[in-house]
């Protein structure tokens, strides 16, 4: 067993990213360590991974898929311990899924509030900001999970109906579109 630290927002993120309960997927329950020490969640339809130093691990933590065994409460200073145990499963191949960066000139920044029920009307901005940049419409859900994080978001100029990518300072993120008819 093995204990993660991150900060409190930083977990909102990665706990909002990852599959329910109800999901017969276990593997998509757990978080991913990668050999780069990158952090990863994902429920199937979005995808967030923290970079190296923004979780602390414990220096031999090996690469691989994680169960969260016990999540701590937030100490004074914001952050939350995480006892976690290696499973023996196959995580989906996350670097081919991940789109590299765009041009600059092909991206554009959206401000995500951290509490969509507090700013709504801030969050529709976001909302219809994302839609007019990608021709393609998102989940308000997720990009309430991106809010967590970070306020600040650049998100790459993608074809009609293909996935966002987001970046942040520390992480990265994917978003996969629904279609309207």
């Amino acid at each position: 067993m093995e204990t993660i630290t991150m900060t409190k927002q930083a977990w909102k993120m990665l706990d909002g990213a990852r599959a329910g309960e109800k999901e017969s997927r276990e593997v998509l329950r757990a978080l991913y360590i990668s050999a780069a020490r990158e952090v990863v969640s994902t429920n199937g339809r979005m995808l967030v991974k923290l970079k190296a130093g923004e979780v602390h691990l414990p220096d031999n933590t090996p690469a691989g898929a994680y169960e969260i065994v016990a999540e701590g409460k937030p100490d004074k200073a914001g952050f939350v311990m995480l006892s976690v145990r290696a499973l023996d499963v196959q995580y989906p191949d996350i670097e081919k899924v991940i789109p590299t960066a765009g041009k600059v000139e092909d991206q554009t920044e959206i401000l995500v509030p951290d509490n969509a029920k507090k700013y709504a009307l801030e969050m529709s901005s976001a909302v219809i900001q994302l839609y007019r940049h990608t021709e393609s419409a998102f989940n308000f859900e997720y990009l309430t999970v991106l809010g967590h994080y970070s306020g600040s978001w650049t998100v790459d100029k993608t074809e009609k109906d293909k996935v966002a990518r987001f970046t942040a300072p520390g992480a990265v993120a994917i978003v996969l579109p629904f279609k309207i008819n």
